[in-house]
């Protein structure tokens, strides 16, 4: 009631996606449905389960998908032997998800397990109350699946913090969602790496372990637990002074930065993990063994040589020291040994131009007798 006035009393419900309006008379005016989008798989595994794909001709794979999809966004073969299909379509997924068999050979079809999926991470002191329930049935329109906050333990007690990882069912991670009346950013959550307590490897869980006995995450030596352990602290990944579980480890910087490719560019962790691996400097590999894989036989490489008119320290014993302990990532000597050798090419070839462009030296005139030419003039009168 409004200034006296008698009027229906109108009551309005807010949902993430959805307004609906009610009134006393149960009538409701909906601006925009409640029904969700029809969600189905991007990224598709094709399997046989006696591992036909694997020997099969990739030309016949295309022709069959191509039979039942078109032209798919991409196609790779797992090391498991099975199929990673990406579609570019909701309609090329639910074609996908209809096939049953190329040729003669079964086949089923199932959504990948990770790629179809993306978390990140909303940080916000507003929504210390909510549950992650609460964040999953009212962010439902904006494709989210799960949440859970990150706690931390203190003295035996758990703080929640102000940060929520959220699930998201699309491969593509949101830079923002709204929150009630609340637009917040959403960074991607990059995970710790997986880290075996039974043999202390990275890539796998106890479960899933194949290792004969369990080591000591603080010696990595077997037959004792961490809280009975007086060995000095000894990581069983990268050798290192510390245990096996610490942060500053170097091969856990690596799996950590393989985690970071792989939700960053969306790809499977085979795929990161080669990456990363193919950019990291090789250990014990010397600027010979790099100069021995350059094949190069019809312009062999000139030594660098010093200018004669420079004098040349000689290196110290600790500098030659640390020269044997230094580790070069090859890619990188290839470079400079390429950038040096066309160096050398473009000199030779301004040294030619050069010597080309250079002018002809002009021929000199003979000089004149002016003996003769005096003798001459000599006979000649000149009258006023």
């Amino acid at each position: 009631m409004v200034g006296g006035a008698v009027g229906a009393r109108i009551l309005i419900s807010y949902r993430m996606g959805s307004f609906v309006k009610q009134t006393d008379s149960n009538t409701s005016l909906t601006s925009k449905s409640n029904e969700l989008p029809k969600r189905l798989p991007k990224f598709l595994v094709l399997h046989n389960e006696e591992g036909k794909l694997k020997n099969m001709s990739p030309f016949l794979i295309q022709k069959h998908i191509y039979t039942f999809a078109g032209n798919v966004q991409s196609v790779k073969k797992m090391k498991s032997g099975d199929l990673l299909v990406e579609s570019s379509s909701l309609r090329q997924s639910e074609q996908l998800l209809s096939i049953t068999k190329f040729g003669d050979i079964p086949i089923t079809v199932s959504a990948h397990a990770s790629l179809n999926y993306t978390r990140g991470v909303m940080s916000s002191d507003e929504f210390l109350m909510v549950s992650d329930s609460e964040f999953v049935s009212e962010l439902e329109a904006q494709k989210v699946i799960a949440a859970r906050r990150i706690t931390l333990k203190r003295d035996g007690q758990i703080i929640p913090t102000r940060h929520v990882i959220l699930t998201f069912d699309t491969p593509v991670l949101p830079k923002k969602i709204t929150a009630g009346y609340i637009s917040c950013d959403i960074r991607p959550y990059i995970p710790n790496p997986v880290r075996c307590f039974k043999c202390q490897r990275f890539g796998h869980t106890k479960t899933a372990c194949r290792g004969s006995s369990a080591l000591c995450p603080r010696c990595s030596e077997p037959g004792h637990e961490e809280t009975i352990c007086q060995n000095p602290e000894k990581c069983f990944n990268c050798k290192g002074n510390h245990a096996s579980y610490s942060k500053t480890c170097p091969k856990r910087k690596i799996e950590k930065e393989i985690q970071s490719i792989k939700v960053t560019r969306n790809i499977s962790i085979q795929e990161a993990r080669k990456i990363v691996h193919d950019r990291t400097p090789k250990t014990n590999h010397s600027y010979s063994a790099a100069l021995k894989t350059i094949k190069s036989p019809d312009t062999p490489l000139e030594p660098i040589q010093a200018p004669t008119d420079t004098i040349v320290p000689k290196p110290s014993t600790s500098a030659a020291k640390n020269e044997e302990t230094i580790t070069v990532k090859l890619s990188d000597w290839l470079a400079l040994l390429k950038a040096h050798k066309l160096s050398l090419e473009k000199e030779k070839t301004n040294d030619k131009k050069q010597e080309f462009l250079k002018p002809a030296p002009k021929n000199k005139r003979p000089k004149k007798d002016h003996t003769n030419s005096t003798g001459k003039n000599s006979n000649v009168m000149i009258q006023n």
